[in-house]
């Protein structure tokens, strides 16, 4: 028999299959082509689209009415022989998923990553603002979080009361209980049980939980079960679903429920990982999933928290107070597992303030109110800062960014160049000034004499101890920030330094960094450019103009610095021969 022919046989078992599947065996996730083609080319079509999906349009347009698994004695070999098929649009091994872990409720005071005074060594207000954020909402039970995890501990006392019907993906039943124990602490960072005096209190307290276990006691499970559970989630209500767990392989089905999920409005909140690298992990690398990275109790990234530029903010993760299995409790959950869990709380909350929100929305909010931290505004290691709770409910209602905003130096020169002073102002009506930055650079845009630094809601400052260059003209750049995350820049005009710049300080600049020389000597003349040097000797640099000058010349040049052929150039706007 031909290869082809077997092949073929192959993928007609494959009609016989649901996508869920069955743990230990090797399987390959299928795609056929548009259903007409294959239909005419294998002899059977889809039935299940009405079946399978609530949004029957939506899983057409991804394909996912198309998308079958087989099993196979050697995955790998048959997914190769199917990708070969003009009838099969993808082929590809089931891989595995696993857990992101590292190796006057009773226990609420050492809950730091929701309300963070300091305890334990911990940076006060290093937290995501939970009991500021309750005072808005707890949650409501008409809002449903998905656990995609190990399952939950169905009789635990913080969450058996929170629960919804499940299901069981990995023993194909509807008790989706916790061997594992990962997923009973997921589930209580999101929604344990509050006011009732025992262990501890979940940030969206007033949702409902839906437990849908994809991995067993061991933490590892079949990556297709993960798509499974996003599809069984957006068909069963839940409007977030949270996952602490990362795909060792990328997989085309996951990504294609997961578009699934969010085109039928669930917001997807997934970990970055825990390589401490730049390595990408799934679901968080999909496009529009909410990635989250962990940060300590003094705000810093987690060393094994993984970074990237999909990164949307961190969360904390480290040291988190939860639920345990077997009606416990545990101190000692980390990694971005406990992080995410913390996010999708948020959205919860969130949701449960204004339902028409969308997960694109809440994507941008949650990015939006993020407390800044690391680099100015975003950075790949912290996305767009430490999540926040009371901010993200701020931000929904709040689309004006501070009103009034500008800043001023103390005018044209300033005969110091260790201290300049600037003042401003800037108002919000809405969700009041969170607060205000400051830099101090060699021209706006830029902060490379001061990086910004948070000057509270003071509005002046005497930035002392600082290394001005002679003769330079340096702008302060204001950063006005609201309540809400919405920001303003303001720069001022320039205030030039006492003296005389030195062609060093010249050259040690950024490339695009103006550049005004005085008073300097020509000492060498081409047909396209000329050199000049200070009064020492010691430091000299090109200059491109056409200018007519001749060596000896004293001159006073204004332009731009750049690097021509590795040499530091100015671009000269104006040349003054003395």
């Amino acid at each position: 028999m031909k290869l082809y022919a077997v092949v073929r046989c192959l993928i007609l078992l494959i009609a016989a299959c649901s996508v869920s599947v069955r743990a230990g065996a090797e399987q390959v996730v299928v795609k056929l082509a548009l259903a007409a083609a294959a239909e005419t080319a294998l002899g059977f079509g889809s039935q299940r689209v009405a079946e399978r999906f609530r949004n029957a349009d939506l899983a057409h347009d991804l394909g996912l009415d198309r998308t079958y698994l087989v099993e196979a004695p050697n995955a790998a070999e048959l997914a190769y022989e199917l990708s070969l098929l003009p009838e099969v649009e993808y082929a590809q091994p089931v891989g595995k998923c696993r857990i992101a872990l590292t190796p006057n409720d009773a226990y609420y005071p050492y809950q730091w990553a929701l309300n963070n005074t300091g305890q334990n060594g911990g940076e006060p207000d290093a937290d995501i603002d939970a009991p500021e954020a309750w005072d808005t909402t707890t949650g409501g039970l008409s809002l449903t979080v998905a656990i995609i995890d190990t399952g939950v501990d169905v009789d635990h006392p913080d969450l058996a009361a929170k629960l919804i019907p499940g299901w069981d993906f990995v023993n194909r039943d509807t008790n989706p209980d916790d061997d594992h124990g990962h997923g009973t602490s997921c589930a209580g960072i999101v929604g344990a049980i509050a006011n009732n005096a025992i262990h501890v209190a979940g940030i969206a307290w007033g949702c409902r939980l839906m437990p849908l276990k994809v991995m067993g006691a061991d933490g590892w499970g079949p990556d297709a079960l993960v798509g499974d559970a996003l599809i069984w989630a957006a068909d069963h209500g839940a409007k977030v679903a949270s996952l602490s767990l990362v795909l060792d392989d990328e997989s085309q089905y996951v990504r294609d429920a997961t578009a699934y999920a969010i085109g039928s409005g669930v917001t997807v909140v997934a970990g970055m990982g825990n390589d401490g690298s730049s390595v990408t992990r799934y679901p968080a690398g999909y496009a529009d999933v909410i990635a989250v990275g962990a940060s300590d109790r003094r705000d810093r990234r987690a060393d094994f928290s993984n970074y990237g530029t999909h990164i949307a903010v961190v969360a904390p993760g480290v040291e988190i107070s939860t639920t345990a299995r077997d009606n416990s409790f545990t101190h000692h959950f980390a990694g971005t597992s406990a992080a995410t869990p913390q996010v999708a709380g948020i959205c919860a909350l969130m949701i449960s303030r204004e339902p028409s929100l969308t997960p694109a929305d809440l994507l941008r909010l949650t990015k939006q109110s993020a407390d800044d931290k690391g680099a100015h505004l975003w950075d790949e290691y912290y996305g767009g800062g430490r999540a926040n709770a009371r901010r993200a409910l701020l931000a929904i209602y709040d689309s004006t960014p501070p009103a009034g905003v500008t800043v001023t130096d103390d005018g044209d020169t300033t005969p110091y160049c260790d201290r300049l002073h600037a003042s401003w102002t800037g108002s919000d009506a809405e969700s009041g000034m969170e607060y205000f930055e400051y830099c101090i650079g060699s021209f706006p845009g830029s902060a490379d004499a001061r990086y910004w630094i948070s000057a509270g809601h003071a509005t002046q400052v005497t930035a002392a101890g600082l290394n001005l260059a002679p003769g330079q003209l340096y702008y302060v750049g204001l950063c006005a920030m609201n309540g809400a995350g919405l920001y303003v820049e303001r720069w001022t005009n320039g205030i030039r330094t006492a003296g005389a710049a030195g062609i060093g300080h010249v050259k040690a600049r950024p490339d695009g960094a103006p550049v005004t020389l005085s008073d300097k000597t020509v000492t060498g003349v081409l047909s396209d450019c000329f050199y000049v040097e200070d009064s020492d000797r010691v430091s000299g640099i090109r200059i491109v103009s056409s200018a007519f000058v001749q060596e000896g010349t004293r001159v006073n040049v204004v332009g731009s610095l750049t690097t021509t052929n590795g040499e530091r150039t100015v671009q000269a706007s104006s040349v003054q021969a003395l």
